[in-house]
């Protein structure tokens, strides 16, 4: 409270100065250090409402002698955001960023400055991303290359204090125009702080169908925007043709939790997804308990990273057409050299006789982009007991080339349930969650019943709090109720 009352007061005497930017960084710090500490809502205090009151009150006058548009107008300052500093999104925000200078060099461009805003994720990287290293200098660079852009960033260690880092950030650089290089959540927010702390205009980038790459829903029809429109001339009629069903609609009307997934089995659940998150969620724990020796010859100590963008980048050059991949990862090994390897993991719900050949092409196309050795690991969680392919092999002419990788079949495990429910590893949990989705398929009774036994395990095992949210949001995404059983659990 001491420091929330000498943050008000600072921002009043800066307010009283005409000090407008010093007066809202005061009053932005003043309202992060009255927040709740536990980050549940709570009813503001007298001191935030008054801060919060004299904030909008600066920035008015701070917009005021700083106007956007009009006779007074002033040159922009450019912000480009960037929500990963330390991997290839910051080549994008480079290329923005590099576009907006060319703009200011040329005469009555309207733009004064230019600089690259964002944040570098501990989990992900502790540098800038190495190929752009030298196309940026922040304030501590003694002397920065001809051309290098400015810099403002903060290291993330903890994820929970994003917030408190980026109001602290955002309040000591003013921007007129913030680009967001592509929506993802931590360039949200940023875009969102400056709207609010300095009423700044926000521009959203989206260079790709975001949506496709996270498997969300189709995007709404148009047709209801075309319906303001004048009407057009009515083309010639054309014949009749046939058309073949469509097994797969695109925006059904009305979709059941068991229908959620468009596939080679029209009511399969959706399994993909949340393996996925279970990956992220817990790496180590899934190599541990799955591929024990591989997991033994990785130095965990050094971290490791997952590699979306180069994965879907190696898809895309490959001209495979729809592929999918789960994960790219990049650790380090324990033999004490500078070796890297490129883990792919890739999970297949449903049975796919083309799955070898498929993993081959992805493994040489890696090889072919980073020149590293590449391990190849696959889980099979489809529901057949027999098919486990083990190896890719072509022959021509006498020349042969081969591949073969470890699988671990989640079907072998159909037979100890309990010992699974028993492990501390989550990913025997997870799996057992998998199992018994797939046997209770169809019984919504017996799935409430064995959800419900779950979620008592994931309390009973005594993990962190965040820990327990994270897996039962997976068994929730895999094990799906109808909204009254959902709503008794």
């Amino acid at each position: 409270m001491p420091q929330t009352a000498t943050a008000l007061q600072q921002g009043n005497a800066a307010l009283r100065a005409g000090q407008h930017a010093q007066a809202i960084r005061h009053y932005a710090l003043g309202l992060l250090n009255d927040a709740p500490a536990h980050h549940q809502p709570q009813p503001p205090t007298p001191i935030s409402q008054l801060l919060a009151q004299n904030l909008l009150l600066a920035r008015k006058r701070y917009r005021r002698q700083h106007p956007l548009t009009g006779a007074g107008r002033r040159p922009w300052r450019v912000a480009v955001t960037c929500w990963s500093l330390s991997e290839n999104p910051l080549g994008r925000a480079q290329v923005l960023a590099s576009l907006y200078q060319a703009l200011a060099e040329a005469p009555a461009s309207g733009i004064s400055s230019v600089a690259v805003i964002g944040s570098v994720f501990a989990r992900r990287g502790r540098a800038l991303w190495p190929p752009l290293r030298e196309a940026f200098h922040q304030g501590s660079d003694p002397a920065p290359g001809p051309g290098a852009i400015p810099l403002h960033s903060f290291l993330v260690e903890d994820d929970r204090h994003f917030m408190a880092q980026a109001i602290d950030l955002v309040s000591a650089h003013p921007f007129d125009l913030v680009h967001i290089s592509k929506p993802r959540m931590p360039n949200i927010l940023l875009g969102l702080l400056y709207r609010l702390l300095w009423d700044a205009r926000v521009l959203v980038d989206i260079d790709d169908d975001e949506l496709a790459f996270v498997g969300a829903q189709p995007r709404p029809a148009t047709a209801p925007r075309r319906r303001h429109h004048p009407p057009r001339p009515r083309p010639a009629p054309v014949p009749a043709r046939r058309r073949a069903p469509r097994h797969c609609p695109r925006a059904p009307a009305e979709r059941s939790p068991d229908q959620r997934r468009c596939s080679m089995n029209q009511d399969a659940d959706d399994f993909d997804s949340p393996w996925k998150d279970a990956l992220i969620h817990a790496f180590p724990d899934f190599m541990a308990f799955y591929f024990p020796r591989a997991a033994a010859q990785i130095d965990w100590s050094a971290g490791y990273t997952f590699l979306d963008q180069e994965l879907r980048q190696v898809v895309r050059d490959a001209e495979l057409g729809r592929r999918r991949l789960d994960v790219l990862v990049r650790v380090s090994d324990r033999d004490g050299s500078e070796h890297w390897l490129y883990i792919h993991v890739e999970i297949q719900s449903q049975r796919d006789d083309q799955l070898p050949e498929r993993l081959y092409i992805y493994n040489y196309r890696l090889y072919d982009r980073y020149r590293r050795p590449i391990a190849t690991l696959v889980v099979l969680a489809d529901p057949s007991p027999t098919w486990k392919p083990r190896s890719f092999r072509a022959r021509s002419l006498g020349c042969q080339i081969a591949m073969r990788f470890p699988v671990a079949k989640l079907m072998d495990a159909r037979d100890r349930l309990e010992a699974l429910l028993a492990d501390p590893n989550p990913f025997a949990l997870i799996t057992a969650a998998h199992l018994l989705t797939q046997q209770t398929h169809g019984n919504h009774a017996e799935r409430y019943t064995v959800k419900w036994r779950l979620a008592r395990l994931l309390y009973q095992r005594r993990w962190e709090r965040q820990r327990i949210i994270d897996l039962f949001a997976i068994i929730d995404w895999m094990m799906q109720l109808p909204k009254d059983l959902e709503h008794q659990l």
